[in-house]
């Protein structure tokens, strides 16, 4: 039996494994200034993956938000109705959710 989540095209997982020697030095690291090593393990880990808008695909306004030290962005299609705001998972990208859009606009948002 197959897990919901692992059949959602929207979960990423990362198993990404360092080398040897990275893991060593990082170890070493670790016990001279553990608060360095904390550090750098919350930015690396707190950051999304980078930006993929290539996978969007053609169509839509491309817009974006300076929030604090970052942006956000999108891209908007339509000009009329209800507005739908799509929001996708973190380390995901747009380009997830395109085949949305269709048929928001044909349902009038």
């Amino acid at each position: 039996m197959t897990l919901a989540a692992t059949e959602n095209s929207t979960t990423v997982r990362s198993h990404v494994r360092l080398p040897r020697g990275v893991r060593t030095a990082v170890s070493l690291l670790d016990r001279v200034a553990p608060a360095a090593v904390a550090r750098v393990a919350l930015y690396l880990w707190c950051r999304p993956a980078g930006a993929r808008d290539a996978e969007v695909g053609p169509g839509g306004t491309p817009w974006s938000l300076r929030v604090g030290n970052g942006d956000v962005a999108g891209r908007t299609w339509g000009d009329h109705g209800p507005r739908v705001y799509l929001v996708h998972g973190w380390g995901g990208h747009q380009g997830q959710l395109t085949d949305l859009v269709g048929p928001l606009l044909a349902a009038g948002h």
